[in-house]
């Protein structure tokens, strides 16, 4: 079986939408909080989560706080445009109705010094990279935000390394970004699926005058993504939040209907402006499927000359990509030579990302891959109370029947460290609770 999460943009996609559908899945809002505080100091901001409804249709709504909105509004948080140190998109994608800047439609004039600071995109690179999130969560909100800082840079003609989020897009997008994929992580899907992305038409105002939609950066994050025009004057799809589709779905091919499969959970993450034409909701379909032969593939590679830490750094950047496996194996190639073989196991849209990654991270100068079928255990999260915290378990079904249990070893081994004690205990304790 494998597990799919399908993207119904019908109405468009925000970072904060996104993130609030996958809470309302059922991820666990301790489980995200707990992330993004392994993030350390990235500025004050309240979490708040409430429920809300559109068109009589009930769904998360997800807000970031930052301490310069100290009265409570509300605000589009998701647009963190980047300039090299120009701070001048103040325009609000009005679908979700938050507005950056836009404080008048709250009543409030805007803060003259929103735009005292900021961070770069490379600092913002070194704080997800050197955070205590886990390896799959910071690899894909590294991923996200890296797409997000090119495709600025492109728009504004500057190096992604310096373009720019001003303070309070920078912390709404790391809590949007990290967040999301803090919460993807947990759920732990195969493959994802999505809609073709809604663009509307029109304009938005910023402060150096108006900017046609689809907006730049959102055209720019939406190369080879398949879009579909639509009868409206609003900015439907975001940067973050095409930032973040464009991330999960790699290919053209994964822009389609509902797939088959068997639906397990639906969430919906809230839009701020109730549209009178149509729910501002994002919504989520997460299921599964059984695995066709030919679902999934085994690329291959054999390297005789790349040391050892390269080939372990080239194996972990495929599996952050989102491959099932990833293993070596000694061989001897021709005149005698020892050599590794590289395989990884992944599913057949991930498989041009896959290739570039090892042709790209590795010596080799061609590969191979085959179509595989393969049969797999269900399996769910279950939370283990310690003496030292919490963590993870990874719990594999047979039916209804437990065979295997496997605590997050991250989660144990950061609990270890954190109380001194050894990591034997904490991963025997994580069990014992569970059982």
């Amino acid at each position: 079986m494998k597990r799919i999460l399908y993207i119904d943009c019908f109405s468009g996609v925000a970072g904060d939408m996104m993130l609030g559908a996958l809470l309302d899945l059922g991820v666990p809002l301790a489980h995200v909080e707990a992330g993004l505080a392994a993030l350390g100091d990235i500025g004050h901001y309240h979490l708040r989560v409430d429920r809300a409804a559109r068109h009589g249709i009930v769904g998360t709504d997800v807000h970031v706080d930052s301490h310069q909105h100290a009265h409570g509004h509300a605000h589009e948080h998701e647009h963190a445009h980047g300039h090299a140190h120009e701070h001048e998109h103040a325009h609000g994608h009005e679908q979700h109705g938050h507005e950056q800047h836009g404080h008048e439609q709250h009543g409030h004039e805007p803060h003259e010094h929103e735009h005292a600071h900021g961070r770069t995109w490379q600092e913002i690179q070194a704080l997800i990279a050197g955070s205590g999130m886990t390896t799959g969560a910071r690899e894909l909100a590294l991923r996200i935000f890296g797409r997000l800082a090119v495709a600025e840079g492109r728009v504004h003609g500057i190096d992604p390394e310096h373009v720019h989020f001003h303070e309070v897009g920078a912390i709404d997008a790391i809590v949007d970004i990290c967040g999301t994929a803090i919460a993807l992580d947990w759920l732990a899907v195969d493959v994802v699926v999505s809609a073709p992305l809604p663009m509307g038409r029109g304009f938005v105002r910023c402060a150096h005058g108006m900017l046609p939609l689809p907006g730049p950066a959102t055209l720019e994050l939406c190369r080879d993504a398949r879009v579909k025009a639509v009868e409206a004057r609003d900015e439907l799809v975001t940067p973050t939040g095409a930032a973040i589709v464009t991330t999960l779905v790699s290919t053209a091919a994964g822009y389609r209907s509902l797939p088959d499969m068997v639906i397990e959970r639906v969430g919906y993450g809230v839009g701020d402006r109730d549209s009178p034409d149509r729910p501002n909701l994002l919504r989520l379909v997460l299921g599964s499927a059984e695995a066709e032969h030919g679902d999934e593939v085994v690329v291959e590679a054999n390297i005789d000359d790349l040391p050892a830490e390269l080939l372990a750094h080239a194996c972990e950047r495929v599996l952050a990509l989102g491959a099932h496996d990833v293993w070596c194996t000694p061989i001897v190639m021709k005149k005698g030579r020892a050599g590794v073989m590289v395989s990884v196991l992944c599913g057949a849209g991930q498989r041009a990302t896959v290739e570039a990654t090892l042709l790209r991270e590795t010596s080799t100068l061609g590969l191979r891959w085959h179509a595989v079928a393969r049969t797999r255990l269900e399996r769910r999260w279950k939370t283990a109370s310690t003496p030292w915290g919490t963590v993870r378990v990874k719990e594999a079904l047979d039916g209804a029947t437990v065979v295997n249990r496997a605590p997050e070893f991250e989660e144990c081994r950061a609990l270890a460290l954190a109380a001194g004690v050894p990591l034997k205990d904490v991963y025997a304790a994580a069990l014992a609770a569970t059982a």
